[in-house]
């Protein structure tokens, strides 16, 4: 449940999108809006993150979602189903301390609709950056919708991080 101080920094923000998050990191949880300017690796983005529709992406299209999102940003992923990005893509183990700019995440979930035997992951996030206190902020598709999300939201809906999957600036 929000409280009234968090609904007024949320509206503060939304109304003047020169205004970024202070260190409140909940100040992003959950965000599912089509306009959004958030400070991430010490600068200002100027993108403003479309929605998967947006985009001409249907449901449970997380994979093609978080690779045209970082296409937007300038790097290419080549294209996979979240589950098949390893085979396709340099990767690693996920450690935080290895996310840099322009990276997916594989996340598995043991409640996913793609849970199936052999695979490791069954869902795609880019990797958007660390808040003031150092967590990391994903953005992805869920179902229809995008959500900004931090690496301890994403562990409470049931997705835990596998694996960094590198992309190449263009």
């Amino acid at each position: 449940m929000e409280t009234y101080a968090l609904k007024t920094q949320k509206n503060k923000l939304l109304e003047n999108s020169e205004e970024t998050p202070r260190e409140n990191p909940e100040l992003i949880e959950e965000i599912n809006l089509e306009k959004l300017t958030v400070k991430y690796f010490k600068r200002k983005y100027g993108i403003v993150f479309p929605g998967p529709s947006a985009l001409g992406i249907k449901k449970f299209q997380c994979s093609k979602y978080a690779r045209k999102i970082a296409n937007l940003e300038g790097f290419f992923i080549n294209p996979a189903h979240a589950w098949n990005l390893t085979d396709k893509n340099p990767s690693e183990d996920y450690k935080i301390s290895n996310l840099k700019k322009g990276s997916l995440v594989l996340f598995y979930s043991a409640w996913s609709r793609f849970n199936k035997i052999g695979r490791i992951g069954t869902h795609v996030g880019y990797y958007l950056g660390k808040d003031l206190n150092g967590e990391p902020y994903f953005i992805q598709q869920l179902k229809v919708n995008k959500k900004i999300l931090s690496e301890n939201q994403m562990k409470k809906k049931g997705f835990f991080a596998k694996k960094i999957i590198s992309s190449k600036k263009f």
